[in-house]
């Protein structure tokens, strides 16, 4: 199984929508048939290996994008930055410009 990305597990619905929300799912796909699936993120996975995952979905191809959006799978991306390292480190992050 190959880790390909992130995945909020529910939406929350507020006032102004939905927003991804609950806890994280890692998502993989089989090296030989190719199948999608997802589970939980265990408690002794390293929170910073999970985070570059984060990168992954910008390398993904056009079929395998498609596959996800037919499961309604939606990745994770460096957008959703901030949540995720809520999820996995229970506090926010502050990211710094380079020129700061």
């Amino acid at each position: 199984m190959q880790p390909i990305g992130l995945a909020f597990k529910h939406l929350r619905w507020h006032a102004y929508g939905a927003q991804p929300g609950g806890e994280i799912m890692l998502v993989h796909r089989c090296l030989t048939c190719g199948h999608i699936s997802y589970n939980r993120i265990a408690g002794d996975d390293n929170p910073y290996l999970l985070a570059t995952l984060l990168d992954e979905p910008a390398r993904l191809d056009a079929v395998l994008r498609h596959a996800l959006e037919e499961k309604g799978i939606q990745l994770l991306t460096r957008a959703d930055r901030q949540a995720v390292m809520l999820c996995l480190f229970g506090v926010h992050y502050r990211q710094y410009d380079d020129a700061a």
